[in-house]
């Protein structure tokens, strides 16, 4: 999830502007691109719980060829902010399952 904000301040209530869901990593982030320019490619990736199927669908509805790993996990994920006043970013990568060795 990404949103923006005029200024982070420690220990106050930010109020943010509106929030967007993307999928992400590194190479679903890649094959994304090179769908969107045309090429094919093939994103392999986890995905568990409500949030693994929130992303299976973004990736779906982006028409991005995948190959989903269930795992019993949920699907970690990260929040970034963009500070408006000085355009520095806030990325926060929340803890992740572990996977087992079946996974």
């Amino acid at each position: 999830m990404s949103t923006s904000t005029e200024q982070v301040v420690s220990g106050h209530k930010l109020r943010c502007g509106p929030s967007r869901l993307d999928p992400g990593g590194g190479g679903v982030n890649v094959a994304r691109v090179v769908r969107r320019l045309g090429g094919s490619a093939l994103a392999l990736h986890t995905a568990g719980g409500a949030a693994g199927e929130a992303y299976r669908r973004l990736l779906e509805a982006e028409r991005v060829p995948t190959v989903v790993v269930p795992i019993r996990g949920e699907t970690r994920e990260n929040v970034t902010v963009d500070e408006t006043s000085t355009g520095r970013q806030f990325r926060f990568v929340l803890q992740g399952p572990e996977l087992g060795r079946d996974e």
